[in-house]
């Protein structure tokens, strides 16, 4: 209950720091893909937000996979299918990050035998697209991909040099420049 009442208050804040955010993820779909899915549930449009998290899981968004299962779990922007919304909690919680085990263990404790059963079945498919095993790689190809194109380009002010620091026409907040050397780090 806690997540569902903090994903709108979420999505509004990145959509009022899209410009930032945007830039920040250049050379990394899973957070390009799940800004547009924020900004697109902040503007009411669940449908395309559900399309847009379903592209950020590609590339093992754990976050993007939460959002799924509540958006399943809940029934807004797809339609309410519990067993599809535990499959992406258990995809979700991959990684271990406690909240996300909580949610998922949750939904199992809310699912019917019938619907266990179901889960169990249907689960294997869905880790054969979206599980870290290859979500990960491809997202560790794309990353290389267009990092790899990203060298001395300008990006929204901002030149990237192989070996040298970012070189910004303004100076950055600290906030920021954590994020452009988390972003840009090898």
């Amino acid at each position: 209950q806690n997540e569902l009442a903090a994903t709108p208050g979420a999505d509004a804040e990145a959509a009022k720091k899209f410009d930032v955010r945007f830039a920040l993820s250049t050379h990394h779909p899973n957070e390009r893909h799940r800004l547009y899915a924020q900004v697109a549930t902040a503007d009411g449009r669940l449908s395309d937000a559900v399309k847009l998290f379903r592209i950020a899981a590609r590339y093992a968004d754990k976050y993007s996979q939460l959002r799924l299962a509540l958006i399943y779990w809940q029934g807004t922007g797809a339609a309410q299918d519990r067993v599809e919304a535990y499959i992406w909690a258990d995809l979700a919680a991959e990684r271990g990050y406690p909240l996300f085990l909580a949610v998922r263990e949750q939904m199992w404790r809310e699912l019917t035998p019938e619907q266990q059963a179901a889960a169990l079945q249907r689960g294997p498919a869905l880790h054969a697209q979206f599980g870290d095993a290859i979500a990960k790689q491809r997202f560790k190809w794309k990353l290389v991909r267009s990092a790899s194109r990203a060298q001395s380009k300008r990006i929204a002010g901002i030149q990237v040099l192989p070996g040298k620091a970012l070189q910004r026409r303004w100076v950055p907040s600290r906030e920021e420049m954590e994020a452009w050397s988390l972003a840009y780090s090898p």
